[in-house]
């Protein structure tokens, strides 16, 4: 959609920016640019920060960066988005797609200095209260994923007006574009790619259909499933775009290698999130690739553990010949997937405006997780629980806004921290 035709200025600096008053931009590419800790090594991986600033006030730049990639958004000096360097690492996010200025910075360090974080006080639990998912519909199986995932979809056979629940997508009702995650209707067709893409929305759909003529249409997948088609031409400035091709009528697989809309992800390792609550915890993770806005829902209840996707980066979709992995924004509790896995506004605490994100995904014979602040998006609101990877080689823990490692958690940042896993089972515990 055309929410942002407003020419486009963007500033850059270490931590911050002096204040404009024009248009906008996005960075958050994740964790990258955070403190991390992984096989006991922490560094400072390149930081890449951009302000943007649209009619007097700050633009969020996840929002910004999607305009500028999908072409509805410029600058006014002409820069354009640049790949991030070769050395940063790609699995630990959703994409490795980065926005950044002229005057980019790249902070190193070689040593740390650590802090241990506040003892935390335990209270007693609450009566539990159980929050329903709420989200979709269609015929679930008693481990609550779609019965019909793993059926094979009939290439150009079905209606692009028909949402394929029936073939494992999860319809996310809530984003009122036909169950769709987004849909993605390029302008031009260029030899280097597609470019002014427009995101239709619940105004812009013809008699209630939103994946309209050549159209690429997104959908979610259960839990521990990921979409598994997007087409191999993608967008000419770097632009991700994923799911079905709409073309004279009928819904296309994009990536025919595989016959399914959802697949499981790396076979190696599975990644759980155990909710030991008492109130519901929404996680979104990004629509990716797509829209790249965090829609696509693991609601945790208490008691319960769901399983989070896990992206091995040699099947999985690729931007620019790279690796990518998974990320997920996790939420205060209580929240519901319909109120948390949207795109916020400024002062909000869910969607893109969450203050966690956790990272997923598998290369190169290992499982990488992570915790990370969704700074410098979210700097006011922490979350009021403890998250704990558990299973991997490493200690990893977030507790009253510190994320610790090392021997008795004794190594913290106020960033993040990262594990490795060979594989087997790691379970983020929330408690």
């Amino acid at each position: 959609m055309r929410l942002f035709t407003t020419t486009m200025v963007a500033v850059s600096g270490a931590w911050c920016a002096t204040a404009h008053n024009h248009a906008r931009h996005h960075v958050r590419r994740a964790p990258s640019s955070h403190l991390v800790e992984k096989d006991v090594v922490v560094e400072m991986v390149h930081v890449n920060l951009v302000e943007c600033w649209l009619d007097g006030h700050v633009i969020q730049q996840d929002e910004c960066a999607a305009g500028v990639r999908n072409g509805s958004l410029e600058f006014v000096d002409g820069n354009k988005i640049l790949p991030l360097p070769s050395t940063f690492t790609t699995y630990y996010v959703s994409s490795t797609s980065e926005v950044a200025s002229q005057s980019t910075e790249s902070l190193q360090s070689t040593s740390v200095q650590w802090s241990a974080p506040a003892p935390s006080s335990t209270s007693a639990t609450p009566t539990i209260q159980a929050s329903d998912a709420g989200y979709g519909h269609g015929n679930w199986n008693s481990n609550g994923l779609l019965a019909n995932v793993d059926k094979e979809f009939p290439d150009g056979q079905i209606d692009c007006s028909h949402f394929p629940s029936d073939y494992g997508a999860m319809p996310l009702d809530w984003l009122n574009i036909g169950g769709w995650a987004s849909v993605q209707k390029p302008e031009q067709d260029l030899a280097n790619g597609y470019n002014d893409i427009l995101s239709m929305t619940s105004n812009e759909c013809p008699n209630g259909n939103c994946c309209v003529e050549g159209s690429f249409c997104s959908y979610a997948c259960p839990d521990g499933y990921l979409k598994y088609q997007w087409p191999s031409k993608q967008g000419a400035t770097g632009q991700s775009i994923g799911g079905l091709l709409c073309q004279n009528g009928k819904l296309h697989l994009t990536n025919p290698a595989y016959k399914t809309l959802c697949a499981k992800g790396s076979q190696n390792i599975k990644v759980t999130v155990k909710n030991m609550l008492s109130q519901n915890v929404a996680i979104c993770r990004t629509n990716y690739p797509g829209d790249e806005k965090m829609s696509i829902p693991v609601n945790v209840n208490p008691g319960e553990t769901q399983e989070l996707a896990c992206p091995d980066s040699s099947t999985y979709y690729k931007w620019e010949n790279k690796g990518t992995s998974a990320q997920y924004y996790i939420n205060m509790p209580g929240y519901s997937v319909e109120k948390a896995c949207v795109w916020g506004d400024y002062g909000d605490d869910f969607g893109n405006w969450a203050p966690g994100n956790l990272g997923v995904g598998w290369s190169n014979g290992l499982a990488w997780l992570s915790i990370q602040a969704n700074h410098p998006t979210q700097m006011q609101v922490t979350l009021p629980y403890t998250i704990e990877i558990i299973g991997g080689n490493t200690k990893c823990r977030y507790q009253n806004g510190q994320y610790c490692g090392g021997d008795n958690y004794s190594q913290c940042s106020t960033e993040g921290c990262t594990v490795s896993a060979t594989g087997g089972e790691v379970t983020y515990v929330l408690s």
